[in-house]
């Protein structure tokens, strides 16, 4: 048995999965998915339905069996933090037979999934501790620090909506690593891309919504067991959300607003509005129904229409098959970045000509700037000035880019 279920995982490890590309991001959703899955459990077991908890359990015991077989490592920590969070909870609202069921199904999945494989397991943990320049957590510690060297440069409006990986380049200071176009911590790029302004006004709106959450339970609007299913995937995103940015897939982020949509969207306080006259137009009518959601459809329609441009502008596949035009219009959205730069410097050299050479070399030198510590385009950029018989100008690019990779060569300088 054990043997069947680590070759499902052989068959299913590093592929596209459903809506997700990335197996990380795919076990956060399944984890968070199987806080609400404990939710049901105990709503069915407290109306005496033990079939429907019955199968509520089984949901959770396979959901919980993916999360592990997915071997990441943040999903891991997400849902065992998230795991205690709901136990706790049940034990402090003396649902102690609920709190011993989840204890015992999360006893089972161990069993099934982890000790059959425990070799796996066991090197995953182990390169958790990995203290190369290379290992997972390094990279995204540095990365962190890197993305934090950001913030006082751009402290108040900060670099824009995915703005941090056109900046991030610039402070990168490890050079034996590879790039990220993330900060791989939400806690660290928000700040980053929306400056104090915007983390203001993201604090403020996680308040509001704390807030309502709290008035309306506090009222009796939210049952329990909705109440713990939403929390416990609120903790599953704020832990997981703390080493990924899985929250930034669409189908990861509309579900996780809809849960919380249960939980702030009651009407417990319409009367404050009627009071005033005004209450059944606010709340019931013509503006709550049909305004806001045509509102949204709107912005749907307009971003599914015109947002494809901006999206392949940040896209390395469409920079490198760009035409120059394309290329301008993308470093008009994007004046940092070093991919569109060098693209439109290559695409000039390869005309061959003196003028288009020279325009080609500035290019790539405004690429350089932008990205200093890649070896590759100090290596590019010598091979181009070597061509314009600039030898002064090929050396110093030469030696910036041996100094990053010490293999690095170029025909005629060596």
């Amino acid at each position: 048995q054990g043997k069947s279920l680590w070759w499902l995982f052989e068959v299913a490890h590093g592929k596209p999965i459903g809506c997700f590309i990335n197996r990380n991001h795919f076990a956060g959703f399944v984890a968070m998915l199987c806080a609400v899955s404990v939710g049901l459990f105990v709503d069915g077991l407290s109306r005496r339905r033990y079939l429907e908890a019955s199968l509520w359990t089984l949901c959770f015991l396979a959901m919980s069996m993916a999360v592990f077989m997915s071997m990441s490592r943040g999903a891991w920590v997400a849902y065992v933090l998230a795991g205690f969070v709901l136990v706790a909870v049940m034990m402090f609202r003396r649902r102690f037979k609920a709190g011993i069921c989840l204890l015992a199904v999360i006893l089972v999945v161990l069993a099934a999934v982890v000790l059959p494989a425990r070799l796996e397991f066991g090197d995953r943990i182990e390169s958790t501790l990995d203290s190369s320049a290379e290992s997972s957590l390094n990279f995204r510690i540095a990365t962190w620090r890197d993305s934090v060297r950001i913030l006082p440069d751009y402290p108040f409006l900060g670099t824009g909506a995915n703005g941090l990986r056109m900046i991030l380049p610039q402070y990168r200071l490890a050079t034996t690593r590879r790039e990220a176009d993330f900060a791989e911590n939400e806690y660290v790029q928000v700040p980053v891309e929306l400056g104090l302004c915007g983390l203001l006004l993201v604090v403020s709106l996680c308040w509001m919504a704390a807030r309502k959450w709290w008035m309306n339970n506090a009222a009796g609007a939210i049952s329990p067991a909705v109440g713990l299913a939403v929390g416990g995937a609120v903790a599953v995103v704020m832990v997981h959300g703390a080493v990924d940015f899985a929250i930034r897939v669409p189908l990861y982020f509309v579900v996780f607003c809809s849960l919380v949509g249960l939980v702030v969207g009651s009407s417990v306080d319409r009367h404050v509005a009627e009071d005033e006259g005004q209450g059944r137009f606010f709340a019931d009518g013509f503006i709550a129904r049909f305004t806001i959601p045509v509102v949204g459809l709107l912005l749907v329609g307009t971003v599914s229409l015109y947002g494809k441009a901006p999206h392949d502008f940040d896209s390395d596949e469409y920079l490198g098959r760009a035409q120059p035009q394309q290329l301008i219009n993308a470093l008009e959205w994007s004046p940092t970045s070093w991919r569109a730069w060098y693209s439109l410097g290559a695409a000039a050299v390869s005309l061959g000509t003196p003028d288009e050479t020279r325009f080609g070399e500035r290019c790539m030198s405004r690429a350089a700037e932008y990205n200093p510590n890649s070896y590759f385009l100090w290596r590019e950029l010598a091979v181009v000035r070597l061509r314009m018989n600039d030898r002064t100008g090929a050396e110093e690019a030469y030696r910036r880019g041996k100094a990053l990779r010490s293999w690095v060569r170029v025909p005629g300088l060596e």
